[in-house]
């Protein structure tokens, strides 16, 4: 009775390390499974990011090419390019500044060149800005004439447009 006890135990014992081993060849098929999927979906957020960057890429340089239409119109009005660069990286960015007579842009020249430019939202945008600039300007009731106008464009996926009167210190 020992004996078969002893043998049904070993039989038991043999069975379980059976089971053992197949639950542990199932979970290493599992785990190799899974590690596949992780790999897969790493290579798929990869090529999503890279296609995203390239994306973001060539919408600036497109901006980037309607705004360099834009700065000979602005010289048309007495802006010169007096710095010209290109930041490159996932956005690329052109940061343009100019500089004028601020005779040239009194408030009703101003209000002439947006009426003139209220088609073009680039050129819309500079002379805002420059409107702003010199409504701001009065409301702090100063009365120093400048004699330039400074500008600094970022043309990027989002372009900004800064206004100095007077020659800035920091640009």
């Amino acid at each position: 009775m020992i004996n078969k006890l002893k043998q049904s135990i070993a039989e038991a014992s043999d069975t379980l390390k059976e089971q053992a081993n197949q639950l542990s060849d199932s979970l290493r098929e599992q785990a190799n499974q899974l590690s596949d999927s992780v790999n897969q979906l790493g290579d798929s957020v990869k090529e999503q990011a890279n296609n995203l960057t390239s994306a973001v890429k060539e919408k600036a340089y497109g901006l980037i090419e309607d705004w360099l239409e834009i700065f000979p119109k602005l010289e048309s009005y007495g802006l010169k390019i007096t710095s010209f660069g290109l930041k490159m990286g996932i956005n690329p960015t052109l940061e343009v500044e100019l500089q004028g007579n601020s005779n040239a842009f009194s408030p009703d020249k101003v209000a002439k060149m947006l009426e003139e430019n209220q088609q073009n939202n680039a050129l819309s945008t500079i002379f805002k800005a420059v409107k702003t600039a010199l409504d701001w300007h009065a409301k702090t009731g100063s009365d120093r004439h400048y004699k330039s106008i400074f500008l600094k464009v970022s043309v990027s996926i989002t372009p900004e447009v800064m206004v100095y009167l007077g020659e800035p210190k920091l640009m």
